[in-house]
């Protein structure tokens, strides 16, 4: 779901939510598909903004293509490691690299990226958007042009080895047994053989696939590495998939507010589990990221972010209709959504 400016493009897309004036008056309900005389009764209630479904074409049409073909490779990619085929390695990257090229073209894609959401096809988007952030956060640390596309192949293929977990276990809606949750981290291990026969010999991706549950305090998996015996692309890996999971939990999907994720980072961080250094300058990029872009309260009022600070960042300076309102000190507001503009 996407919260969209109405206008032309969005006709024939489907409403994500019901549409209601102020004064409480419905004017199009929830699953009504969109034409040009709703929009019409949209302009003349001032609606600002509406929700829509199937979001997925809301990019522009180069980054659309290299978008859906980056979601089959990855498709190919599971189906293949899952039946034991072969998997061409010379292919795996080649629509990834281009989408990664246009995401540092294009900042605000990040976020982009981060509002598409479909829980039917979550493996393959958790992928790529672990793929996606890998390379920005090693950009944000300051590595080398090569390493940063390592470590985005390292997050692209960092949950390979799911492919050769039992399906039961996998999509398994509760709570795993303390069996299935033995077996379920295998899946390290099984991501780097499935690699290593494929003929994937760089051993930063290797070990950042193999790594990444790994935890800088030694209580990760599957080997109970710990501070610097973790390689500095698996922290990065680590990063970006704890990033995605807790963005992407249930409760969170019906709306796109990355900011419980931000700050459970921080939280982790602090705890002695993600590398500190990697996320304050993540949270630092994203408060001057968010600053200018409009956002939804808990109270339903639409404001503009004036300034954030990565301590807080869920919690900026917003602009509503003149009005300056710092959550830091308004503890009783909160941003419930931030609205992505087309």
């Amino acid at each position: 779901m996407l919260y969209v400016k109405p206008s032309q493009e969005w006709i024939d897309h489907v409403l994500a939510e019901d549409i209601i004036t102020e004064k409480g008056k419905l004017l199009l309900s929830k699953e009504h598909v969109l034409t040009n005389d709703d929009l019409q009764l949209l302009a003349e209630w001032n609606i600002e903004y509406m929700v829509v479904k199937d979001v997925k074409n809301h990019f522009e049409p180069v980054i659309n293509e290299l978008y859906n073909s980056c979601m089959v490779t990855i498709q190919n990619i599971f189906t293949s490691a899952t039946n034991n085929e072969k998997i061409e390695k010379e292919t795996v990257f080649k629509d990834f690299d281009g989408l990664i090229d246009k995401m540092f073209k294009t900042p605000y894609l990040f976020i982009q990226l981060r509002t598409v959401r479909e829980i039917n096809n979550y493996t393959f988007q958790h992928s790529l958007n672990v793929g996606a952030l890998s390379a920005l956060l090693a950009k944000l640390y300051g590595l080398s042009e090569e390493e940063i596309i390592r470590i985005g192949h390292a997050g692209f293929l960092h949950d390979i080895g799911k492919a050769l977990i039992p399906e039961s276990i996998l999509n398994k809606t509760g709570e795993l047994t303390d069996d299935e949750y033995q077996i379920m981290k295998r899946y390290p291990l099984l991501g780097h053989q499935i690699l290593e026969k494929i003929g994937i010999d760089d051993k930063e991706i290797l070990a950042a696939v193999l790594m990444h549950h790994e935890r800088l305090n030694g209580t990760g998996y599957p080997m109970k590495k710990k501070g610097d015996q973790i390689s500095i692309a698996a922290q990065i890996v680590a990063i970006a998939d704890v990033y995605d999971a807790i963005s992407s939990e249930k409760e969170y999907r019906q709306s796109f507010s990355p900011f419980h994720a931000y700050m459970e980072l921080k939280n982790l961080a602090f705890q002695g589990e993600l590398n500190p250094e990697i996320v304050v300058k993540f949270l630092e990029y994203i408060s001057k990221l968010i600053e200018g872009k409009k956002v939804l309260l808990n109270d339903g009022l639409i404001g503009k972010v004036i300034f954030s600070t990565p301590y807080e960042p869920n919690r900026p300076l917003v602009e509503v209709d003149g009005r300056f309102i710092d959550l830091r000190k308004e503890r009783d507001l909160y941003i419930k959504e931030l609205l992505t503009e087309h």
